[in-house]
């Protein structure tokens, strides 16, 4: 298992639409009302995601969060505040 960044790093992969792993990752893009909502493309890790948002990524932990232009930004923030933990204790 990934233990550092740069290991972590090289588990993301592009997701066309993150419902579609809600098994994994939980309830993601809210409330939409209607039987057929658009995709919500992003990138998985293990652990973690995001979503993309028009200008970037958009990183959600807890009750925060924050759209990075950069990918590795978003990245970073996501080992920082989640991931690192995450895996300390699997």
């Amino acid at each position: 298992m990934a233990g550092n960044f740069a290991a972590w790093r090289e588990t993301g992969r592009d997701a066309a639409d993150l419902r579609e792993h809600e098994d994994d990752i939980g309830t993601v893009g809210g409330d939409w009302e209607g039987d057929n909502p658009p995709p919500l493309p992003g990138r998985l890790y293990n652990p973690g995601y995001m979503e993309t948002v028009e200008g970037g990524w958009m990183v959600t932990v807890g009750n925060h969060s924050a759209i990075f232009a950069e990918l590795v930004d978003a990245e970073k923030m996501l080992w920082d505040e989640y991931a690192h933990n995450e895996l300390e204790y699997r």
